[in-house]
């Protein structure tokens, strides 16, 4: 991410092959479940880039501002992404 302005077509190919690509099969996935009733969702992607937010900001921040000298327990990765479950599904339910 540092380096993106310097190198934006390897940005951009990154993204592209990456973050948009999960966002696209959540998106996806969630139209599923709301044409089946289970969830109510108005749109799709907005709904998948609130996911993975959800799940990705606390240990993505904690990473990118404290270095990577060392994994959060994988106990603590577990209860981020429980609880980002739980709050997406309060609002997407």
């Amino acid at each position: 991410m540092a380096e993106a302005s310097r190198f934006p077509e390897v940005a951009r190919d990154y993204y592209r092959r990456a973050p948009e690509r999960t966002i696209s099969a959540l998106a996806d996935c969630f139209q599923h479940l709301a044409g089946r009733g289970l969830l109510r969702i108005d749109d799709p992607l907005l709904a998948a880039s609130h996911f993975a937010w959800l799940i990705l900001a606390i240990p993505m921040d904690h990473a990118m501002f404290h270095g990577y000298g060392g994994t959060r327990p994988a106990a603590d990765l577990e209860r981020l992404a429980d609880e980002g479950v739980r709050v997406f599904l309060a609002a997407y339910r």
